[in-house]
């Protein structure tokens, strides 16, 4: 996450360590709503393995999954908010657009 510049736009991190059942479970997901005192609707995924797309579709987040990686040239799964980026100056992208003003 610091290597890549994305850091700065996270005030938050959950790993598997954080909870008793971690993904595909929604556990981690509705720890962090809990954190913010936000629905998990408005939490957004940034993930590249199915389950983590699992996670944030059981709970009605934005998956955003990240196939810049050689193994995830073929994704097993595609999900219904699904949004796929093949770079991280893809995905960096994206934010920047959504956090403009």
């Amino acid at each position: 996450m610091k290597q890549t510049g994305l850091w700065s736009f996270f005030d938050f991190l959950i790993t598997s360590d954080s909870v008793e059942f971690s993904k595909p479970y929604p556990h981690g997901l509705q720890k962090i709503a809990r954190q913010f005192q936000c629905s998990p609707d408005e939490i957004i995924v940034v993930g590249d393995h199915d389950i983590d797309m699992q996670a944030a579709e059981s709970v009605g987040a934005v998956g955003l999954r990240a196939c810049w990686h050689s193994y995830q040239s073929v994704i097993k799964c595609n999900f219904k908010e699904e949004v796929t980026f093949q770079s991280v100056s893809n995905l960096r992208s994206w934010i920047d657009i959504r956090t403009e003003g």
